[in-house]
């Protein structure tokens, strides 16, 4: 196993195109709402896909990167607490769980496209 599968959406177009590609559409009952992130900077959905979890992040635009960043951290504890309950840690070291959530970010913020002019 090498890491939980993570998804991260910007917009309600992405999230139809990147659940496509996992196999999930709208009428599946795993399918997560873009519409659930009004109000939130950021959300994240786990989902099971044929046995298989996957975390979806959902960023909405924002023109400070500061708050990016850190909403993007703050999804990705919410992605490890998901997968360290599906792995069955409960008792991590501060350091693996350090590791973890540091590659967890580092995942997410390669998916993510700063909106243009930030």
């Amino acid at each position: 196993m090498t890491g939980p599968n993570v998804v991260l959406i910007q917009s309600a177009k992405q999230m139809l195109k990147e659940m496509a590609k996992i196999g999930v559409y709208p009428k599946h009952k795993a399918f997560p709402k873009w519409e659930e992130m009004t109000g939130a900077d950021g959300m994240t959905w786990e989902l099971d896909v044929d046995d298989v979890p996957y975390w979806v992040v959902g960023i909405a635009r924002m023109d400070n990167p500061i708050n990016t960043v850190s909403t993007i951290v703050h999804e990705a504890v919410h992605v490890w607490q998901g997968y360290a309950a599906y792995i069955g840690e409960e008792n991590a070291s501060r350091e693996f769980e350090a590791y973890s959530i540091q590659s967890i970010t580092s995942v997410l913020m390669s998916q993510y496209r700063a909106p243009r002019g930030v």
